[in-house]
């Protein structure tokens, strides 16, 4: 919820960190979700965007695809991929070492 409000609310100073408070969050997807990857009109898959919160809005993540690096994000923690069909496991990792992981499943429509 913060991570909504609090970019058009500056003078909105935060929630305190506890120890129930997580670092990291993924916004999309929810854990267990079943994806099927949008295709351009000539039939090349487009890819879906992955996104995650951070409590720190200058923090870097690292991700990983199956344990795999694909990409570094700052500030805007979204990526594209665009994984083959099958199970998955999307892992982010920042800076102090905190990670969350998400699992998925992709369809193939074609």
């Amino acid at each position: 919820m913060e991570w909504y409000y609090k970019p058009h609310h500056p003078e909105y100073a935060g929630v305190r960190k506890t120890h129930q408070t997580k670092e990291i969050e993924f916004i999309y997807p929810a854990s267990g979700s079943t994806l099927t990857l949008p295709r351009q009109l000539n039939g090349q898959v487009e890819g879906v965007v992955f996104r995650v919160a951070h409590h720190k809005s200058n923090a870097t993540l690292w991700w990983h695809l199956d344990q795999t690096y694909v990409g570094e994000t700052r500030f805007l923690h979204e990526l594209r991929l665009a994984p083959t069909p099958g199970k998955h496991t999307l892992t982010v990792v920042d800076d102090e070492g905190n990670s969350v992981s998400v699992m998925f499943r992709v369809t193939d429509l074609s």
